[in-house]
């Protein structure tokens, strides 16, 4: 007998069948994104539905009434703003404590082209409102550990085609491309992945042309290509920092090699450059066996 799929209620002042399907589509059959009725936000959020195992919210700018003021080139109250912002993050708080986890959307300013530049930085501007925002709500979720919050900036600038359509928004309140909603998608499905224990926990890496550049056998540890002034040099270098960042999140990073250990070790022990140390590595396998043997 299948296990029931944990379902997914997902909140929007927009119409987000679109990501629904699309999420529908893409995920294994262990979870469900089902779409509320658009425009009932607070309706929604404050009903509690023993049904669902999380929440996904994202919603516009435009939700928080005192933003819609700026719109129209109103002066805005910061104050009331904040309230307005702390009290949608009451509200997401509360259903917390129903549900698995609540994953919020920050907000953007894509739909708000106003054309007026620098201006929309200023005090009174989208891009200013929003960063505050932003802030407020991030400021009081984050405190929450079953809340995550996601950078909704990155999936627009990581398109090949504009993120939102007018055109879309007149034909069916659907604001974003599907481009959008599939950067969407590989974002919030990793992190949900990760909540179940299903995400990568260990990366094996091999040294030489992989760590720094060139075979250490042939030119030694001092002659290893990283950091420097060298633009190869550099690169190895960023992508060691990556690896390192990777630790940070714990993730666990293993040596897999075709070389002697020792002269291979004398780089982590000798070589300023190096951005991962030793202490860095959970595991080095280094010698003339067989890799996929050494992996076993």
């Amino acid at each position: 007998m299948k296990n029931e799929a944990k379902k997914i209620q997902l909140i929007s002042d927009f119409n987000i069948e679109p990501f629904a399907r699309l999420a529908n589509q893409n995920t294994n059959e262990k979870f469900e994104f089902l779409s509320s009725e658009y425009g009932q936000v607070y309706q929604v959020l404050t009903q509690k539905i023993d049904q669902y195992w999380g929440l996904l919210l994202w919603v516009s700018p435009s939700l928080i009434s005192e933003f819609s003021n700026s719109l129209n080139f109103n002066i805005v109250d910061e104050i009331k703003l904040e309230k307005e912002v702390s009290l949608f993050a009451d509200a997401i708080i509360s259903r917390a404590r129903d549900v698995d986890y609540i994953l919020v959307v920050n907000w953007n300013d894509s739909q708000y082209e106003q054309n007026i530049g620098p201006l929309s930085l200023r005090k009174n501007g989208s891009k200013y409102l929003i960063s505050k925002m932003n802030i407020k709500l991030t400021e009081i979720l984050q405190e929450e550990s079953n809340i995550l919050i996601f950078d909704s900036n990155s999936w627009l600038i990581n398109t090949n085609t504009n993120p939102v359509s007018k055109k879309l928004w007149y034909l069916s309140k659907n604001p974003y491309s599907n481009e959008v909603y599939e950067n969407a998608f590989k974002d919030i499905f990793s992190s949900i992945q990760a909540s179940q224990g299903l995400s990568k926990k260990l990366l094996i890496l091999d040294l030489d042309n992989t760590l720094w550049g060139g075979v250490v056998g042939e030119v030694g540890w001092e002659h290893v290509n990283i950091g420097g002034h060298d633009f190869i040099g550099e690169a190895y270098s960023d992508f060691q920092s990556n690896l390192k960042k990777l630790t940070k999140m714990g993730i666990q990073l293993a040596i897999c090699s075709k070389n002697d250990e020792s002269t291979a070790m004398e780089v982590f022990r000798k070589n300023e450059e190096m951005i991962l140390k030793e202490e860095d590595i959970s595991c080095f396998k280094i010698n003339w066996k067989d890799k996929a043997l050494n992996i076993k």
